[in-house]
């Protein structure tokens, strides 16, 4: 169903348009009018209209200002101007806001019947994209984490070799020349710097892998590889060759920070190592030294 915001500040003018949309499309739509820019805004929060039909020319907050409000919350609304103009001084305004249409009063209704046939179209094209967005966007959710981890085994343990490695690297959009490794750990206690009943914590930090690689490509914006037995390996690029003493601190605060937070929410202990920074070619010493 198409909800359709119906804005003008002449009564009769509201109920002759929603007259005809309820004539022309019947059930097909949902309509909702206002008699002043104040209401449009208001209403827009509450009945979430897909297209909005605009009187330009009313007391107070004018149409202008209300859609321009309005489209800072909702960028795909579609925009109907009512106008009872063939040219007015809100022209550049209303383009710049992405108005579809102009619909000069008195308003024709085989016009105005045409003209949200083209804006409901353009509705239902936008949610479609939208739905194939996330429908994409869920695929990728299960893909990237593959080619991230495949990404990872690839450069440490030089598997497919070099030309693979720059194949995961465009496909991943690494554009940088040098990385550096990190490895955190997890078991049920930490002592001494020891992790005890690694198994077990790892088996138990499987079902929530998903938080901890998101966490981590929070903090760190890099690369995650899967969890290996209660190991997880982090390939982070690097813009820089070397690094200054007071970002490594920095960085390091970070990861403890994120840690704590793991911790708390995982109920496990967790340690982690990080590696000075390499070139893609070296980052196995970045890994030995995590």
């Amino acid at each position: 169903m198409i909800r359709i915001l119906i804005c003008d500040d002449e009564g009769i003018v509201r109920q002759s348009l929603e007259f005809i949309i309820q004539k022309s499309f019947g059930d097909k739509c949902e309509v909702e009018s206002a008699k002043n820019g104040r209401m449009a805004i208001e209403l827009t929060e509450s009945f979430h209209p897909d297209i909005v039909l605009m009187d330009i020319q009313m007391p107070g907050i004018n149409g202008i200002e209300a859609m321009q409000e309005i489209r800072k919350e909702n960028k795909n609304i579609v925009f109907i101007v009512l106008t009872a103009y063939d040219k007015f001084e809100y022209t550049q305004k209303a383009i710049d806001i992405g108005v579809m249409s102009y619909l000069t009063k008195p308003i024709n209704r085989d016009t105005l019947t045409e003209t949200l046939r083209k804006a409901m179209k353009l509705v239902r094209e936008r949610k479609e994209k939208v739905r194939n967005d996330l429908k994409i966007k869920e695929k990728l959710e299960v893909v990237i984490p593959m080619i991230e981890n495949g990404f990872v085994y690839s450069v440490l343990f030089d598997g497919p070799g070099k030309e693979m490695n720059q194949n995961y690297r465009e496909l991943l959009n690494i554009d940088t020349d040098y990385g550096y490794a990190m490895v955190i750990e997890c078991g049920d206690e930490l002592h001494k710097g020891v992790l005890s009943n690694t198994l077990g914590a790892g088996i138990r930090l499987q079902k929530h892998y998903m938080v901890m690689r998101e966490m981590l490509k929070e903090t760190t914006g890099g690369i995650v590889g899967a969890l290996m037995a209660n190991k997880v390996i982090v390939l982070v690029p690097s813009e820089l060759e070397k690094e200054e003493y007071d970002e490594r601190v920095v960085k390091i605060d970070n990861i403890r920070g994120m840690l704590r937070k793991l911790e708390q929410q995982l109920d496990l202990k967790f340690k982690a190592g990080i590696g000075s920074v390499k070139r893609w070619n070296e980052i196995n010493e970045s890994y030995q030294e995590a």
